[in-house]
């Protein structure tokens, strides 16, 4: 994720499916944390992973879309990459790639934005509760947590077209992973023994 893709993603001020806002707060907020982590365990099984963009508020003029909404200096200091990535990973299962991203805008606002790829081998799953305010469960361990196809918002699976379609994510790695090994294979197995007779014979297999 980059300064001009997060400025793209203001500019457009649209969730998708891949792209979640949350309006300013820190880290240290119980309840924004618990939405967080929530978020990045399913955008890590989603098809190219995704980003949630901190410091972004509804517009009430125009439903649907979202503002930029500042966040304190304090509040960007909480989203030390140090703590936020550990934590995350704590709930996860294998492990997540988190990249943390402290930005301002052209216009000066503040914000935070955490980039979530997809997963690498396996999907993820909930290895610990996560809670919000209250205590309030957000995710159960044992949940597999996907983003909806039919709409930009974060769910366990509760459809077949959820379900087949993190098991083709999950075909597609294991057949690119299955033929890098049979590249490497072939590259340091060297000629087999059929090749090695052809060239000891030299002119006379001709």
């Amino acid at each position: 994720m980059t300064p001009a893709e997060i400025e793209q993603l203001v500019a457009a001020g649209l969730e998708t499916r891949s792209v979640e806002f949350k309006q300013a707060g820190s880290w240290a907020d119980v309840g924004l944390r618990g939405k967080l982590i929530r978020t990045a365990l399913s955008l890590a099984n989603t098809r190219d992973g995704g980003v949630i963009v901190v410091g972004m508020k509804s517009d009430p003029g125009h439903p649907g879309r979202h503002l930029p909404d500042p966040l304190t200096d304090e509040q960007r200091a909480s989203f030390d990459p140090d703590v936020v990535v550990p934590r995350i990973n704590a709930h996860a299962a294998p492990f997540i790639s988190v990249n943390v991203l402290h930005h301002t805008l052209k216009t000066g606002e503040a914000l935070v934005a955490i980039s979530i790829d997809e997963f690498r081998d396996y999907p993820v799953l909930c290895v610990q509760d996560v809670s919000g305010d209250g205590q309030r469960l957000l995710v159960k361990k044992g949940a597999i947590l996907v983003r909806s196809g039919r709409m930009a918002e974060t769910t366990e699976i509760q459809s077949l077209d959820d379900l087949r379609e993190l098991i083709e994510l999950a075909v597609d790695k294991g057949l690119a992973s299955y033929f890098r090994r049979q590249e490497i294979d072939r590259r340091t197995r060297g000629p087999g023994n059929n090749q090695l007779f052809s060239d000891e014979l030299g002119d006379l297999a001709k």
